[in-house]
């Protein structure tokens, strides 16, 4: 299974930015608020910074950075909006951090190595990639699915989660047959892999979902397609 057409050319642009370091993709939920945060996804107060400052000094790898389109609303409302533009022109200027804005998140799918995400819808469909997911979650021993759980890697502190990336940005990947045994569930009988089968299905979702989000998004205050 082949990324759509129209989507291949944004795919060689973010390839070509990369200049052949491994691509992590890295999704940011926009509930980064105090009033939101407990009863939210993010954890960029835990995290966020952090994983800026990470990348900042790993100019070996190319940090992808795909944002809820409402989380760059959210950081203003947080630090104000003269820090927190100071803060995304930092990392759009650092050379190796790119901010995907393209109009679908799917095409980083495609390009990225493997995801950093708060939990989110998305874990899924990455997921059908089988390509390896580092969950960064407020409580990890409380993640509910724990199908999904037992096949990412789940960092408890920041120490983790540097030593997660570290391994998978040097092809250590430890949970490389629990995902592929978590796909076997989805095979259906035929010629195809699990792997398209289950893209089929995921790209039929998208073309009917595109236009409600492009729609959302022109409505709403985001920066960039979820």
């Amino acid at each position: 299974m082949l990324p759509l057409e129209e989507d291949s050319e944004y795919i060689k642009e973010i390839t070509a930015r990369a200049e052949g370091r491994k691509i992590v993709l890295w999704n940011t939920h926009h509930t980064v608020n105090s009033a939101l945060e407990e009863n939210g996804f993010s954890t960029w107060k835990r995290y966020g910074e952090q994983i800026l400052s990470y990348f900042k000094y790993r100019k070996d790898l190319f940090l992808l950075w795909r944002p809820h389109p409402y989380f760059f609303g959210a950081l203003r409302d947080l630090y104000g909006e003269a820090a927190a533009n100071r803060l995304i022109h930092d990392a759009e200027t650092c050379g190796n951090i790119f901010i995907d804005r393209y109009r679908s998140y799917s095409a980083g799918f495609f390009a990225a190595d493997f995801l950093i995400s708060d939990l989110s819808s998305l874990l899924k469909e990455f997921m059908f990639l089988g390509k390896p997911i580092v969950i960064t979650a407020q409580q990890p021993g409380k993640i509910i699915n724990q199908e999904i759980k037992e096949c990412c890697y789940v960092p408890e502190d920041t120490r983790e989660l540097f030593s997660m990336i570290d391994a998978l940005a040097n092809g250590n990947d430890e949970k490389y047959q629990l995902r592929e045994s978590y796909l076997q569930q989805f095979q259906e009988f035929g010629k195809k892999s699990t792997a398209e089968n289950i893209l089929d299905v995921m790209y039929q979702k998208l073309h009917q979902e595109l236009e409600q989000l492009m729609l959302d998004f022109r409505n709403g205050n985001g920066e960039g397609l979820w």
